[in-house]
């Protein structure tokens, strides 16, 4: 066995201890011969006893007082303090001490000997930090040619825990880029202000810059609510930036510029989107109702609200407003494109139900009738007309009261009527002129012929 040296030395000394022990010690030592040799160094009352011993097993320390072996070393060279039973080179069963008097304190060295390039850390050690260091367990890890060296975890006596920094102001604090496969969990039982997420940019010094970002799970007078707030370097108690710039209710509403949305979505100031493909898409079928700058140039420039009939682009009705052709409403394919003012079911292109105000109303007309005029037009003779009037209570061609009650007004077609009878009337009092005329012409000759009769 490897341990027979051992042995041999440990006689040695112990015939070297013959000689120096003291008279209330004694020294035994036993062997059966085989395969165990023990040394025993106990008092002469045979109170305790420290026993050195060596087996097929290996060599150890074996203390009465605990009743266990205090060390031992196996046939591998397995070194064992307080286990005879060690799996690795140093198998240490109880606690392991290291004190030292200095700003680095207590310390422990993990060390690879495999790993020998520059960028990699042959040596991390744990320190019980102070002085320049502050008060803490710190993480330092070393290269082989220490070219590469540093702090790299570091938990303050207070509890804080920094990585990238050796002076961590919060209990986690972390200098540095950060990657999560998992949650990030921030929990805070606050009667408003709940768990939250805080991101900085100290670059960002002018007053009035964001600073600070701050994401808050918000209750009570915030209203269940997630909160995002920016603050400037001054923040709310100095006068500087203190405000809420996005909220998403429980209820799935979000405000921007409110804190309290009453709907999906609601803005509390301008929205201004641009681009010849910009829109707001509102998702209603294939095509939808999108609300849209449908051109970047100037002259086509436009904004129009479209809705789609069966959920296609073959039948939709849009409105569009330009600066170029103003305000103009299209149907396209078979959506209905009647327009209601006052009026939720239009049954014209335009229904109002109400009065209109207007300075000037033009309604494009065909066969305007200036026929009147033409040679060959039958003109109705005032009996005609009489006799129409007395038999129907109107004017021939023209709608009864009864009609115009049950179906209004076509204005175009009315306009029409109404000149075609103007023109006849000037016909009638042409013609009655010229009767007139010729009375007076024959009145005229007829006292003429009297005052000549006279004379003679």
């Amino acid at each position: 066995m490897k341990v027979l040296p051992l042995v041999a030395i440990s006689l040695l000394a112990i015939t070297e201890l013959c000689a120096q022990q003291t008279v209330d010690q004694t020294l035994i030592l036993n062997s059966n011969g085989v395969n165990s040799t023990e040394i025993l160094m106990k008092k002469i009352d045979n109170t305790n006893y420290n026993s050195l011993f060596s087996n097929d097993y290996g060599f150890g320390i074996f203390n009465s007082n605990t009743g266990g072996t205090n060390f031992f070393i196996n046939a591998v060279e397995n070194i064992g303090i307080g286990t005879t039973t060690p799996e690795f080179k140093l198998s240490v069963m109880g606690q392991i001490f290291s004190s030292a008097g200095s700003n680095e304190g207590g310390a422990i060295w993990l060390e690879n000997t495999f790993k020998t390039g520059n960028n990699a850390a042959r040596r991390w050690a744990i320190y019980n930090m102070t002085g320049s260091y502050g008060n803490s367990l710190q993480f330092w890890n070393y290269s082989q040619d220490q070219s590469m060296y540093g702090a790299r975890f570091t938990i303050t006596d207070d509890g804080n825990v920094g990585i990238g920094t050796t002076t961590p102001l919060e209990k986690l604090d972390v200098r540095g880029n950060t990657f999560v496969n998992g949650g990030i969990i921030s929990s805070v039982a606050g009667a408003e202000i709940g768990g939250n997420i805080q991101i900085n940019n100290p670059a960002k010094a002018v007053n009035g810059a964001a600073s600070s970002w701050k994401i808050f799970n918000m209750t009570g007078a915030y209203g269940n609510s997630l909160q995002f707030w920016a603050y400037d370097n001054l923040g709310c108690t100095q006068g500087g930036l203190c405000a809420n710039r996005l909220t998403l209710m429980d209820n799935g509403n979000v405000g921007i510029g409110t804190t309290t949305p009453a709907e999906k979505f609601q803005v509390n100031g301008n929205v201004r989107w641009g681009g010849d493909t910009n829109y707001i898409y509102s998702g209603q079928d294939a095509t939808g109702v999108y609300f849209e700058q449908s051109s970047d140039v100037p002259a086509q420039n436009k904004i129009r609200l479209q809705t789609s009939r069966n959920g296609d682009h073959i039948n939709y009705t849009y409105l569009s407003v330009d600066a170029t052709n103003g305000f103009s409403f299209q149907t396209i394919g078979n959506a209905n494109g009647n327009v209601g003012i006052g009026t939720a079911n239009p049954d014209e292109k335009l229904a109002v139900n109400g009065k209109i105000h207007a300075r000037e109303v033009r309604v494009d007309a065909k066969d305007w009738p200036d026929y009147v005029f033409k040679p060959g037009y039958k003109l109705p003779t005032l009996n005609e007309i009489e006799k129409q009037i007395k038999e129907k209570g109107h004017l021939p061609d023209m709608p009864s009261a009864k009609i115009v009650e049950k179906n209004g007004l076509e204005l175009g077609e009315m306009l029409k009527l109404q000149q075609q009878k103007i023109e006849e009337l000037t016909l009638y009092m042409i013609a009655q002129q010229k009767e007139i005329n010729d009375l007076k012409q024959r009145l005229i000759e007829k006292n003429n012929n009297k005052k000549h009769e006279q004379h003679k």
